[in-house]
Formats: structure tokens, sequence, C-alpha cells
């Protein structure tokens, strides 16, 4: 059964994020038609295919599999900006974290 929960996820997280089928194929490393058959509920991805979404959008597996109203409206995925962002700050020391936190707080103080 093609999961019309999951497709319809996948569009929309793709679509908030900004990024085009082509980005997320490649992320995938599969091919642009394989991954708009997803989006477009005519096969299921592989469940390590889910996992990898799931890690790319910065969701749970649940979210994209289960429906939830709450949560969908809720939701709202990470820009391509800020998942750079988090990637950039979680490799930087604790106390560098600090730091940048505090930098954040700093300028959201003076906007």
């Amino acid at each position: 059964m093609i999961s019309s929960v999951l497709a319809r996820k996948l569009r929309f997280l793709r679509k908030e994020a900004d990024y085009t089928q082509e980005e997320v194929a490649k992320y995938l490393n599969i091919e642009r038609q394989a991954y708009s058959n997803y989006e477009n509920e005519m096969r299921n991805p592989p469940l390590d295919v889910i996992v990898k979404l799931a890690n790319f959008y910065h969701v749970t597996v649940d979210y994209l599999v289960k429906e939830s109203t709450i949560a969908s409206r809720q939701y709202q995925p990470l820009t391509s900006a800020e998942a750079a962002f988090l990637e950039s700050f979680r490799s930087l020391s604790p106390q560098s974290q600090r730091e940048t936190l505090q930098f954040i707080q700093f300028k959201h103080n003076i906007s």
C-alpha cells in the first residue's frame, strides 16, 4: 500500500525547506524520478531511505509515516541555512557554543 501520508509530508517538507526534488535525490544518491515517485505515491521508499529522509529534514520517522494534524500544523522544518548553522554549531567546542549563544542573545536584545 502506498502511503499518502508519507508522500504528502515529503512534498511539504521539501517545499518548506526550499529544496528541489533533484537536491533531495542527490542527497539520497538516487535518480530524481525515483524520488518523484515517492512524493507522487507511485512507490514507497525503503526503510533505509525513510530514515535518511527523517535525518535530512530533522524529523522523526514517526512524523513522516503517521498522520498527525497537530504536529503537521505546528512543525516548521529547518531551512538549508538553518541546517548549515546547526551543523556548524554542533562542531564547535562547548565553550564556543556558549559564546555563540551569548552573541545571538546580545544581537537579539539590540534588535
